[in-house]
């Protein structure tokens, strides 16, 4: 199995929008809609590159454990 590249990367962050400040004035990144306080994203790539990054509060759930989050049984 190889990699084709990526397509959206989720940081889980604690304040969505002093993050979103940060992204787009620092790191140079271009928000793809207004952030709210759960979620940002941004495009990561040059135009016509379907590659986002967002910047998400709380967590990511594996609770049913890893094989539930890829689907497999």
């Amino acid at each position: 199995m190889s990699s084709l590249g990526l397509a959206e990367l989720v940081l889980i962050v604690e304040d969505v929008l002093a993050s979103a400040r940060f992204y787009e004035d620092v790191v140079g990144l271009t928000l793809e809609n207004e952030p709210s306080d759960e979620w940002a994203w941004f495009w990561a790539a040059k135009e016509g590159v379907p590659q986002r990054v967002a910047l998400h509060r709380g967590c990511v759930s594996l609770s049913g454990g890893m094989d539930d989050f890829l689907g497999v049984s």
